[in-house]
């Protein structure tokens, strides 16, 4: 995938981590980067915007964490957003984990930190 002046939502609870992510993507050309704190305020962007083209989420929030926030997606009336590409991030990559992940509907999944190519290399992944 390509996310060359699209615009990315972030749902990390952490602002280092989200505002590090948040370069990258501009780096790797993103239009524009919204950035919530927890899964509840992503979904409710998700909810009203229809604009979104990835959707990078973390493991462990407050108020909804991200495997909820992907199940959530997912389960969508409308389709055509319920398949947004999204990645999901963890500072716990244990096999479960990222198994729950991927069985939730992540398109991709890694450990962090994450490096500007492992990045790269997962937005390219995602379909």
């Amino acid at each position: 995938m390509n996310i060359k002046n699209k615009v990315v939502l972030i749902a990390e609870d952490m602002d280092v981590i989200s505002k590090v992510l948040g370069e990258m993507l501009y780096f790797f050309g993103a239009e524009e980067v919204v950035i919530a704190e927890n899964g509840q305020k992503a979904w409710e962007i998700f909810d009203k915007r229809s604009d979104l083209a990835l959707l990078i989420t973390d493991h462990e929030m407050p108020e909804m964490n991200g495997i909820e926030l992907i199940k959530k997606i997912r389960s969508q009336a409308n389709k055509e957003k319920a398949d947004i590409p999204i990645i999901f991030l963890t500072g716990k990559p244990y096999t479960e984990t990222l198994k729950a992940a991927k069985t939730a509907g992540a398109n991709e999944s890694d450990g962090k930190p994450i490096t500007l190519e492992n990045l790269i290399d997962l937005i390219e992944n995602c379909k």
